[in-house]
């Protein structure tokens, strides 16, 4: 993404984020695969700054999403 998004163009980046209450875990935990119960979204992050972005914001949207939106610098590194 990093690559071919103009320098100071956004995106946004959204993931499950995994019930921390033992009740949400029992109410998802039949509909989802057993990987997602621990799917490491905290990655998220310094992945994204890794890869060269800029963060802009990031967030959790209730229940189970984690979003981080980046944005390319002006002048990549």
């Amino acid at each position: 993404m990093f690559r071919v998004l103009c320098p100071g163009g956004r995106v946004l980046v959204a993931d499950f984020r995994p019930p921390t209450s033992r009740i949400g875990r029992y109410l998802i935990g039949p509909v989802i695969s057993s990987a997602m119960l621990s799917n490491p979204v905290h990655l998220l992050d310094p992945m994204i700054r890794e890869a060269g972005f800029e963060q802009v914001r990031s967030g959790d949207i209730p229940p189970w999403i984690r979003y981080v939106q980046p944005a390319k610098p002006t002048s990549a590194p």
